[in-house]
Formats: structure tokens, sequence, C-alpha cells
């Protein structure tokens, strides 16, 4: 995953992940994301995995893991398809 290739922006109060490398033939829109997906995304930018995410996201809001473990596995699941790559 190149996190390089991408800028995470906020604007109109939501979250645009931003391919800076694109060439725009064909044009790749921006993949709009919550609070929480941003909030994931920086924790990758950090360097961390996919258990980190879940038990720092699992801690942070006191939430059940398996339903943190779950939502993070959906996100990363569409920043896959996105193009990011995948996250282990």
């Amino acid at each position: 995953m190149d996190k390089k290739q991408y800028v995470l922006r906020r604007a109109a109060g939501v979250y645009w992940l931003l391919d800076i490398n694109q060439l725009g033939v064909p044009y790749k829109p921006p993949l709009r994301m919550n609070e929480m997906g941003a909030e994931i995304w920086r924790m990758l930018e950090q360097g961390n995995n996919r258990n980190q995410i879940v038990n720092l996201m699992s801690m942070e809001y006191d939430a059940d893991i398996e339903l943190v473990e779950q939502d993070v596995n959906e996100f990363l699941l569409q920043l896959e398809q996105y193009g990011v790559g995948k996250v282990q």
C-alpha cells in the first residue's frame, strides 16, 4: 500500500481520499468517507496494521471487539476496492 499516493482532505463536512498520482483518464473520483473512516486512514498512515487498529478503536470507543473488527474489515475492503491495496 502506497499511502503517499493518497491524501485525506475534508471539504463541506465530509472526508475525501484523493489519488494524487492518477493520470485522469479514466478519472478516479475521490473516495468519500465518514469520521471513522478518516480515523482508520490516519492510523494506517501512522503504520498501524489491521489488528492494531481494531484493538485501538475497541479501547477508544469501549466497543465490542468483534463489531469493531467487522467495521474495520468492511472499510479496509472499500479501500482495497478503491485501489489503495491490501492492508495486513
